[in-house]
């Protein structure tokens, strides 16, 4: 009877220290990794439709939808080919929530393609997904920030 009691005593205490060490759910990330494979192997339009497809809300979104496939179809005539992502800022708002931002490399110019994910039970989901051309204000933003916090 001691020995069940230090056992489970001894149990309640290390398992906020498991629950802790677990690695963050990081599913969305697996979508990631294959929509930058999509658009590797030049499948844009079909690397948009793959990243909209864990979300059955986005179903009644088709012609936004649309309109980034679209945009992503002449997308290497004006930028050139895919060259290769980076991932800059990885924001987590909760365990439910997160906000990332990419450079994507292209032959002609880098973009700033930004996902947000949302796990309302078991699955993550895309949220919400776009690019912008907008690199070298961001840049300056950025740069303006870091000299901004240093200064201080």
């Amino acid at each position: 009877m001691k020995f069940r009691l230090c056992l489970i005593l001894v149990f309640t205490l290390l398992l906020p220290c498991v629950v802790l060490s677990q690695p963050a759910d990081t599913g969305y990330r697996k979508q990631i990794e294959q929509f930058f494979s999509l658009m590797k192997d030049g499948k844009y339009p079909e690397s948009v439709d793959y990243i909209y497809s864990g979300s059955p809300w986005m179903k009644s979104k088709g012609d936004e939808i649309a309109k980034v496939r679209n945009a992503f179809q002449g997308m290497t005539t004006m930028i050139g080919g895919f060259i290769g992502d980076e991932l800059v800022v990885e924001e987590h708002l909760g365990q439910k929530l997160v906000h990332l931002n990419y450079v994507v490399y292209f032959e002609r110019q880098p973009l700033r393609f930004y996902f947000q994910f949302y796990k309302p039970k078991d699955a993550w989901m895309t949220y919400a997904f776009g690019f912008k051309d907008d690199m070298d204000d961001w840049l300056a933003e950025k740069a303006k920030t870091k000299y901004t916090s240093r200064s201080q």
